[in-house]
């Protein structure tokens, strides 16, 4: 077979597979799998509920370290504002989880922004977020650039079809699907408390990296330029997660920083008033366990109080 004719077959095997791949997302499209449908409906309970708050409120946007580490309702009672807990899974990405929760920012709101590490980092959608995708996500597919849209075209599993049927062929699983999904948020947005029993003792150190091209950051810088023009305030603090001695070492950390003073925002506090012992934190490095959360929400209502830009805008409008 000569060159030319192995190169011509290889070309039709790749547009037939890229075919395939673009067949299977059309019909993939708003089809739920039991996962996806219960992160759209807790998504939707989030926004019904966010957007039922009056305001000026405060929105928290960022993983589940936020969900597992700040008492919302404690917040918003001692600063004496609303507040309300927007928090999705880390692996949602920042993207993700800022486009959601900017479904319930109005003129004059202010957001916090204690994304996890991973955030800056954060290249490639993981399966979580394509499943919730497929299943309700088109506006959120919609905004995106014609490169990331081509990656939900062809990360999708053609497997997920079954996943589909299988959802769907279940009598009442739609309904309870949802009925769960609203009973894991609360009036300010939070969930159940985590097992204080849960311990992380075994976990190492988080590689934390800060790469300022990244679809991550690059959300985040347009979600501030967006918030400027949207008169929302918009505050960043670090996660709260597990201590190791090494972190004091870390040079990463100030980088965050440094990218957060150059959109005009300074961090709320040090990543070392963020990190708690093995005592304090639950099943994952980002979780706290409620001693910890108690710590945590306390330290961060003192760096509200010490922030200047967080007094400005509480005594425009807050509660």
């Amino acid at each position: 077979m000569s060159a030319a004719r192995y190169l011509m077959l290889c070309a039709v095997a790749l547009c037939g597979f890229a075919l395939l791949a673009v067949l299977s997302a059309w019909a993939q499209a708003g089809a739920p799998t039991r996962n996806g449908y219960y992160t759209c409906s807790y998504i939707d309970a989030k926004v019904i509920r966010g957007n039922a708050m009056p305001s000026p409120k405060l929105v928290i946007i960022a993983g589940s370290n936020a969900l597992a580490g700040i008492d919302t309702k404690r917040l918003a009672h001692t600063l004496h504002i609303h507040a309300f807990n927007f928090g999705l899974a880390a692996s949602m990405g920042p993207g993700f989880q800022i486009f959601e929760g900017g479904k319930i920012l109005k003129p004059g709101d202010a957001v916090l922004l204690p994304l996890e590490y991973l955030a800056y980092n954060y290249t490639r959608p993981e399966n979580s977020l394509v499943d919730a995708v497929y299943t309700c996500g088109g506006d959120y597919w919609r905004s995106l650039n014609w490169r990331q849209r081509l990656f939900f075209v062809f990360a999708v599993k053609p497997w997920r079809i079954v996943d589909t049927w299988i959802f769907r062929m279940r009598k009442g699983w739609m309904a309870r699907v949802r009925a769960e999904a609203f009973s894991d948020v609360g009036p300010y947005g939070q969930g159940h408390a985590i097992d204080a029993r849960a311990n992380v003792a075994t976990h190492a150190p988080l590689q934390i990296h800060f790469v300022r091209t990244s679809p991550g950051v690059k959300a985040i810088i347009d979600f501030v330029h967006w918030a400027k023009r949207h008169q929302v305030t918009v505050f960043a603090t670090w996660p709260n997660t597990l201590y190791f001695p090494q972190y004091a070492q870390e040079k990463v950390f100030a980088r965050i920083a440094s990218f957060y003073r150059s959109l005009g925002i300074e961090m709320l506090g040090t990543p070392q008033e963020a990190m708690f012992p093995p005592s304090q934190m639950a099943d994952t490095v980002y979780h706290t366990n409620p001693i910890g959360m108690e710590v945590r929400t306390s330290r961060l209502i003192r760096l509200f109080n010490q922030d200047p830009r967080f007094v400005r805008w509480r005594a425009q409008g807050g509660r």
